[in-house]
């Protein structure tokens, strides 16, 4: 297996995100977050185990972050070591 997951669906409908993170051969076997560029914060898909090719997630991010733009990052990585990612601006206001 030498192909990525991918990242499917990701929204942010602001204190929340989700989506579904999926592999054609793989389980997934993590999850993280970053925001604005800052520190990894690692996640459990919404059924608590990493155990499938595809984990939905729902994450809630951060309090308190300030009116404006802000980057959402979101990976995954796969049982063989592949890693996906997407990025996404969203606003608050």
């Amino acid at each position: 297996d030498n192909r990525k997951p991918e990242l499917v669906g990701v929204k942010v409908a602001y204190p929340s995100a989700s989506g579904r993170a999926q592999d054609s051969f793989s389980a997934i076997s993590e999850l993280a977050y970053s925001i604005d560029g800052g520190d990894w914060q690692p996640f459990a898909p919404k059924d608590g185990i990493f155990d499938s090719a595809t984990e939905d997630f729902s994450i809630r991010l951060p309090s308190g972050l300030a009116a404006g733009a802000h980057s959402l990052a979101v990976r995954a990585v796969d049982a063989a070591d592949n890693v996906g990612a997407v990025q996404l601006t969203f606003r608050i206001r």
